[in-house]
């Protein structure tokens, strides 16, 4: 096919990471449109890495410089940059300032300097990067993966100033996207879904393993490979069901009144990428889900199929929301419709080369096409979509596509244990007529425009383009780091013709009552598309199809028409024909509510319009524009105003309970008719909010591993039994840790410690290590919790009969307000002890001497510490647990406290004069208190003076300041950090943070150990 595909597709660097390698011809080889995956043989020297610390970093850099296809785009120093604040958002310690030519790195209270006068190539770049890295490991020590995390979050902002889709993949990615290439993978052939806190099964597919082995539809998944599927999601319950094809997994489920054990066998699961549907007149309908290996071939076969049973009168290929897929797919599928021309041009690092047509057709050349795409349509989509476009042999409905126009191969390699990959762009791909497609996307022929009633009086979604993700995606992309390097005139991407259509899956009056119609046909784009290739006969050049579309258009449209008048009457909605699009209209919005509006209230937005022309204003209509997002794009109707005359509406809208203080505006553009660059008129509004006293959490865990303190401990969630299972009940010695074969209590008490109430407290626990044990719930409703008081509650834990004593039990505990979205939680790592100790009931007294004394959760010293003792008091023991001695928690009567008998300070006292008066209980997981001063709502200013004092009874960690300026896409950016030291219990901070006009979001983190964190959010409006 292309020279520069079977040569990039050649390169392959093991450094001794992945061994296997392949040459194929381009044709048969898995490369392509963004989501390829390729092993490639050797046929460039491989980077030395032996003495590299961060070799993943040294082998992504090298492959870059070697096959990426634009090299005129590297910058090594906006790239080493670039990467510095990827480390930076991904590692708060990780602080880098750039001034001129210098870089002054802070990693906790560690100061370095590196001169990037040094840098001039990418290869300069890894080095300077790694040493950084190197300097940032020596101070935080981190665990293999959060190390590992560190390095992928530097290559990727090492590689983010290139393009969007040139990427590192982790393992859990670069899994998923083989899965998609390929479109099999091994496993039961059975679609899940979480439903509440369960997982159920939705569907068997027919002839799979799940079926052969009994599973049904409604069934819930209680365990997976004995894993308590207790707060799974639907991707971890899906890693345990596959795996490799003739090995089995093991299910307890739950079907009505009983329960079931399931072994099954996995097989291959391959994925159907193409359905064919047969529509009325003769058209036949082609769904394409995805571009996989042998997606071309399923739908030649399903278009000989289509033709042997009924002469084809027209084609329809739905490529909505398909992400695309492989490149030698999409040209093949082209290749059926078309004897001769340029299937795809790719523009690489060698140069311009094109595939083209040959004489493989499978449709005749005079059956019409119609090709469906929307704003999720991408890549190999649209190199189906726009090359039958361009090469006059389709047309194309719906709105413009994704705009990913770059060819990637997946280079896989395993330095960590772990399969991952980098995904590299090699090349740029065209449609005939060097059609270009990056950023741009395939513009549609006729692009179709869904009208949307809410229900709401006056409110549609008619002629707001935002609400498609495909216009939102764009607004993004503009603030990549990589967007300089596209230029995009927003002409290139607007239709000439658009049809608005009545969104509803209701079929009109004519097709109801029609014998045999297929579902699909309730679409209403579908019925479009079908009319359509009845109407455009096939083989006219450019200006024959448009004008044949433009008939088609003013047909459809005048059949749309008094659909969309009938539902706009009932939003209230006089909607009159197409008018003068300038209309000499006065707007006036203004909030009737008085400001600040609390967090959490409605409040009324009223919009007056008035017609000042001698004419009717035709489809008068406003749309709000809002820095808060769901006060943004909210589309009001006027409909038609009479000259003269004016109309009110009056709108009730929420502001979010979790809304910080805000000041900005909300803007109400009022157009007549299709809206173009200028309103007709403005109006704006000064839109106030005033958050609500916000709730501090926190909470303390321990272990109720003793059945004799069941009755006085904290409860858990009432459930029903399921049938079939042994009831839950407490089994252990007693001494707050866990062994193996226990069933045990995670007990909490939750504290509300801040300045205003939690009105929907919830906890949630996940089991982050399956293998150790099962969970009974992982949720649970607490209710309200006002300031100062506290509830607790509880999780039933069955700890596994081979739970493995030398890995922890990993659990993760959150608790957090529903309404006001504030949080604490914890990654618990909890020791499992081989064995249980005896217990003994020998009561003793002792005083603690010179020195304060930590007692512990737990009998071990693994154990966190649950409370300091003060020195001279003492303390009443009710027993111990082998060399532990224990006592009650004052307050908590199902809690036990332990100190280790041989403890230094300890002795001999009358236990009469045991009193809690010294014992000070600590709060487990307390996250920092954060105060900040109060800073200007609105301002002028380009910079912001913030200062603020974070403090915590036992250790801080730092602090992070980040802003994010208005707009989508935009990013956080760090500004400030500051680290408190080995004993810092209270950290006063300031900041200098930059403003750009409109609003600007900072966010404030600061952190105690085991990463427990608070975090305050604030608006700056900064007016012009």
């Amino acid at each position: 096919m292309l020279l520069c595909l079977r040569r990039a597709l050649g390169v392959f660097l093991v450094f001794a990471l992945v061994a296997a390698c392949k040459r194929s011809d381009a044709r048969d080889a898995n490369q392509d449109s963004g989501e390829t995956k390729q092993e490639a043989s050797a046929e460039t020297p491989e980077p030395d890495l032996a003495d590299r610390a961060f070799p993943l970093l040294a082998w992504s850099v090298h492959l870059i410089e070697t096959e990426y296809f634009d090299q005129s785009r590297f910058d090594a120093k906006a790239q080493l940059k670039s990467a510095l604040e990827g480390v930076g958002m991904q590692t708060p310690e990780f602080f880098a300032e750039v001034e001129g030519s210098d870089v002054s790195l802070s990693v906790r209270a560690a100061r370095a300097t590196y001169d990037l006068g040094e840098v001039e190539t990418l290869a300069d770049a890894a080095d300077m990067l790694e040493q950084m890295l190197v300097f940032a490991q020596t101070e935080l020590d981190l665990e293999p993966e959060a190390l590992h995390a560190m390095e992928y979050a530097a290559i990727n902002g090492l590689l983010a100033p290139l393009d969007p889709h040139t990427i590192l993949l982790t393992p859990e990615e670069h899994a998923d996207l083989g899965e998609r290439t390929r479109g099999s993978f091994g496993g039961i052939g059975a679609e899940i879904q979480v439903d509440g806190r369960a997982v159920v099964v939705v569907r068997v597919l027919p002839g799979m393993p799940a079926e052969e082995a009994g599973l049904r539809g409604g069934d819930v998944l209680l365990r997976i490979a004995g894993q308590s599927t207790v707060s799974m999601s639907v991707a971890e319950a899906q890693a345990l069901l596959r795996g490799p094809v003739g090995t089995t997994v093991e299910v307890k489920v739950r079907r009505k009144s009983k329960s079931l054990d399931v072994t099954i066998e996995r097989a291959q699961i391959r994925l159907d990428s193409v359905t064919a549907t047969a529509l009325p007149g003769g058209v036949t309908y082609f769904r394409i889900a995805r571009f996989q290996e042998d997606t071309s071939a399923k739908l030649r076969e399903a278009i000989t199929a289509a033709s042997e049973a009924n002469a084809l009168e027209g084609i329809v290929i739905d490529l909505r929301g398909n992400g695309g897929g492989l490149l030698v797919e999409a040209t093949e599928i082209v290749d059926l419709f078309v004897p001769r021309g340029e299937l795809v041009i790719v523009r690489s690092v060698f140069g311009r080369e094109v595939d083209e047509a040959r004489e493989n057709t499978a449709v005749p050349g005079d059956v019409p096409v119609v090709v469906l795409v929307d704003e999720e349509a991408a890549s190999a989509a649209e190199i189906v979509s726009g090359g039958l476009q361009a090469l006059g042999r389709a047309v194309v409905l719906g709105r413009s596509t994704f705009g990913k126009g770059s060819v990637q191969v997946v280079r896989p390699a395993a330095p960590y244990g772990r399969e991952l990959a980098l995904k590299l762009t090699i090349a740029e791909y065209l449609v005939a007529g060097d059609g270009k497609i990056q950023a741009r996307g395939v513009v549609p022929d006729l692009e179709l425009l869904p009208v949307e009633p809410t229900g709401l009086d006056h409110v549609v979604r008619y002629y707001d383009l935002e609400r498609f993700e495909r216009a939102r995606e764009r607004a993004r992309m503009a603030h990549h780091p990589s967007a300089r390097h596209e230029t995009l005139d927003a002409r290139e991407i607007v239709s000439d013709a658009r049809l608005r259509y009545l969104s509803s899956l209701t079929l009109p009056p004519e097709l109801q009552g029609v014998a045999g119609l297929p579902e699909v046909m309730r679409d209403p784009e579908v019925r479009i598309a079908a009319a359509v290739v009845k109407a455009v006969p096939s083989g006219l050049d450019a200006p024959g199809r448009r004008a044949a579309v433009a008939a088609v258009q003013e047909t459809l449209q005048e059949a749309e028409a008094p659909r969309i008048a009938a539902a706009l009457a009932k939003a209230d909605v006089i909607w009159g024909p197409e008018g003068d699009r300038d209309a000499p209209l006065v707007a006036t919005a203004r909030i009737l509510t008085p400001l600040p509006i609390e967090a959490g209230s409605a409040f009324e937005l009223e919009v007056s319009v008035t017609n000042n022309g001698s004419e009717v204003a035709r489809r008068v209509h406003a749309i709000t524009d809002c820095e808060r997002e769901r006060l943004d794009g909210i589309e009001l109707l006027f409909g038609d105003i009479e000259a003269g005359q004016s109309q009110t509406r009056t709108l009730e809208l929420h502001v979010m309970p979790w809304y910080a203080d805000f000041v900005g505006d909300l803007d109400v553009h009022v157009h007549a008719g299709e809206p173009d660059d200028t309103p007709d008129s403005t109006s704006r509004a000064i839109f106030e909010t005033r958050a609500l006293p916000r709730p501090a959490l926190s909470y303390d865990v321990w272990i109720v591993d003793d059945p004799a303190l069941v009755g006085v401990a904290p409860k858990r969630p009432a459930s029903e039994p399921v049938p079939g299972l042994p009831e839950f009940s407490v089994q252990g010695n007693g001494d707050g840790m866990m062994q193996p074969g226990e069933r045990v209590l995670l007990a909490f008490r939750a504290y509300n410690h801040g300045e205003g109430d939690s009105p929907d407290v919830r906890a949630f626990l996940r089991n982050l290590s399956g293998e150790q044990g099962l969970l009974e719930e992982g949720f649970v409703q607490l209710g309200a919790l006002p300031v100062g008081e506290s509830v607790s509650g509880a999780f039933g834990i069955w700890v596994k009969d081979d739970a493995d004593p030398s890995r922890p039990f990993l659990l993760d505990l959150t608790v957090g307000d529903a309404v006001l979205r504030v949080t604490a939680s914890d990654a618990m790592r909890l020791k499992v002890l081989p064995s249980a100790r005896e217990r003994s009931e020998v009561a003793s007294a002792l005083r603690v001497g010179a020195e304060p004394l930590a007692l512990r959760s737990g009998a071990h010293a693994s154990a966190s510490v649950a409370a300091d003792v003060a020195p001279g008091t003492v303390l009443s023991f009710e027993g111990k647990f082998g060399a532990w001695l224990y006592t009650v928690a004052p307050d908590e009567p199902s809690r036990r406290w332990f100190v280790a008998e041989d403890h230094g300070g300890l002795s001999e006292a009358d236990a009469k004069s045991a009193s809690p008066k010294g014992i000070v209980a600590r709060r487990g997981v307390r996250p920092p208190t954060l105060d900040l001063r109060a800073v200007p709502r609105r301002t002028t200013a380009a910079v912001l003076e913030l200062e603020g004092v974070t403090s915590h009874p036992r250790h801080l960690r730092d602090v992070v300041v980040m802003v994010r300026p208005a707009g989508p896409g935009q990013s956080d950016k760090k500004v400030e950090y500051v680290t408190a030291g080995p004993d810092g219990e209270t950290l006063e901070f300031e900041a200098e943070i930059p403003l750009e006009l409109g609003g600007n979001r900072i966010h404030v983190l600061a952190r105690s150990d085991g990463d427990v964190q608070s975090s305050r959010e604030l608006w700056v409006y900064r007016a012009q």
